[in-house]
């Protein structure tokens, strides 16, 4: 498993490294070192951001969660991340082996998780539109004209489809989708 902390605005003490090593190596028995861990740490005001990022071929788990303690966030984001693998258990098993590890069962209690019977994703509603070519700021605009999250359009530029959505920070993202081979 290949580890990269990046810290923001902020030092990190060994205490708070040493913490995320030994949380981490709780689950590099289940990616078998195919993982990539992203952790960025950002200090804004007295808040102390935590997000953690694991991607796994094609797979990403993320969390991202503020307190007034980078470890207390470090360990709810690693929550969330855990919670992620038992909600979607049977899912994963296929991508990333979770079965495939005899210490599975073991960890899982000794993490006091929940058992979440096999969950199927219920699509509760299917829209089709027309996605309408315009520039990234008019995009915003329509956004926030019609109170959304996010938008989807049609770079003028290059003719693609996007997507722009308002950040927890309240900034605004832009991706611009790749197809992967």
């Amino acid at each position: 498993m290949e580890i990269n902390i990046i810290s923001r605005k902020t030092q990190m003490n060994e205490v708070f490294k040493e913490r995320i090593d030994k949380k981490l190596n709780k689950l590099a028995i289940f990616f078998k070192g195919t993982a990539v861990v992203n952790i960025v740490v950002t200090e804004e005001g007295t808040q102390k951001v935590v997000e953690l990022t694991i991607k796994v071929g094609n797979l990403i788990l993320r969390a991202q969660k503020v307190t007034t303690d980078f470890i207390e966030s470090f360990d709810l984001a690693f929550s969330a991340i855990i919670k992620q693998l038992h909600k979607n258990k049977t899912k994963l098993e296929k991508r990333i082996e979770l079965s495939a590890c005899n210490q599975y069962k073991k960890w899982l209690s000794q993490e006091d998780a929940e058992e979440q019977e096999d969950l199927e994703f219920n699509v509760a509603k299917k829209k089709k539109f027309f996605v309408e070519t315009m520039e990234v700021q008019e995009a915003i605009l329509q956004m926030n004209l019609m109170a959304h999250k996010f938008y989807i359009f049609a770079d003028i530029e290059t003719n693609k489809v996007n997507v722009v959505y308002k950040r927890y920070d309240g900034a605004y993202g832009l991706i611009e989708p790749e197809i992967s081979n």
